[in-house]
């Protein structure tokens, strides 16, 4: 008589004096009880003697199991939180808390406890089963960035998958710059780059990073990175001509600057500014007859009348202080007859004269 046998150990129970002997007692009554059916009566008789031995694990762990049949969630969680603290085994302890966060976050919309077990669940192991993920979740949802930066770098420390370790490097790189930590959001980038040297997310991001905080030879090796893994038009223009751009002001390299203007209009024949940029260079560092050449190739295909005008009277500048007098005065006269009112042509004519 299951039942009987039962009421019997929990009056036993109920007479010993020694906290641990009278949760383990008590443990063989809930057994009968459960036996017996009665899983109210063997979740109660678990009650006194838990709350007595918040050290016995076992004790917590079966009152957990035995409330949570009897659909008492709360009352499970809470438990299953008593048994993983009171584990001695790490694998035991991270698969209780683990298993009360999930009451306390899927059946209670709990979200604070259910953070606050995740969180002393990934202290013990961060990578088992959905305990990263879940508390990750529950973070980005509350928008705790510190939280999130914290747990990333408790993950990536356990090491793994490197696809997943590039993703969650990314994913730090992106927190510590939404903090404003642009110098951690750089360096979680070059680790992602160590795992993965082609990752274009990565690359991308660490060059307009460098470039924002004017760190343009970490630029320029990011973009030649992009710019040997892309085929892409628009990506490789706005690569080639930010290094183009780079070379030209900020690390002074004429021949690497005319290279990259110039890949620039073999992909993109018409593209103005690179046109121009490369005009003010020849103008700057020579040959004259490039700058000549450009200016004339420039002046044919801009659109806009104002600025053709002007091209072409720094054309004609140009080509004057070269001695090249005759083709000067001819395309002054050409501008002339395409404006013959604008003063400005006006002037740099009578000027020339």
């Amino acid at each position: 008589d299951d039942a009987k046998a039962a009421t019997a150990e929990a009056a036993t129970a109920a007479r010993v004096e020694k906290p641990l002997e009278r949760a383990s007692i008590a443990m063989r009554a809930a057994e009968l009880w459960e036996r017996a059916g009665d899983l109210a009566a063997a979740a109660a008789v678990l009650g006194e003697p838990c709350e007595a031995t918040p050290e016995h694990p076992l004790a917590w762990e079966m009152r957990a199991r035995l409330l949570e049949a009897n659909a008492d969630l709360r009352g499970a969680s809470r438990a299953w939180q008593f048994a993983g603290a009171a584990a001695a085994a790490p694998e035991r302890r991270v698969a209780m808390f683990r298993r009360a966060a999930v009451l306390a976050q899927d059946e209670l919309s709990d979200e604070d406890h259910a953070i606050a077990l995740l969180t002393a669940a990934a202290d013990v192991d961060v990578a088992y089963e959905d305990v990263f993920e879940r508390l990750e979740a529950l973070l980005r949802h509350r928008n705790d960035l510190p939280a999130l930066s914290a747990l990333l770098e408790k993950r990536l420390a356990v090491g793994g998958d490197a696809a997943a370790l590039v993703s969650m490097h990314r994913a730090q790189a992106k927190l510590k710059e939404a903090q404003g930590d642009r110098d951690g959001a750089r360096i979680a980038l070059r680790a992602a780059l160590e795992l993965a040297p082609d990752d274009l997310d990565a690359l991308k991001r660490m060059a307009e990073l460098s470039l924002e905080d004017g760190d343009h030879r970490a630029a320029a090796e990011a973009l030649i990175r992009i710019a040997r893994l892309r085929k892409d038009r628009d990506e490789l223009r706005w690569v080639f001509f930010t290094l183009g751009d780079i070379y030209d002001k900020h690390i002074p390299d004429v021949k690497r600057a005319e290279a990259a203007f110039r890949r620039v209009l073999k992909l993109v024949p018409d593209d103005l500014p690179s046109m121009e940029r490369l005009a003010a260079l020849y103008l700057r560092e020579g040959p004259r007859e490039s700058a000549v050449a450009q200016l004339e190739e420039l002046a044919k295909i801009e659109p806009d009348v104002d600025r053709a005008r002007n091209v072409r009277l720094q054309l004609a500048q140009v080509l004057e202080e070269s001695g090249d007098a005759r083709r000067a005065e001819q395309v002054l006269e050409l501008t002339r007859r395409a404006g013959p009112t604008e003063l400005a042509t006006l002037r740099a004519l009578a000027d020339f004269y």
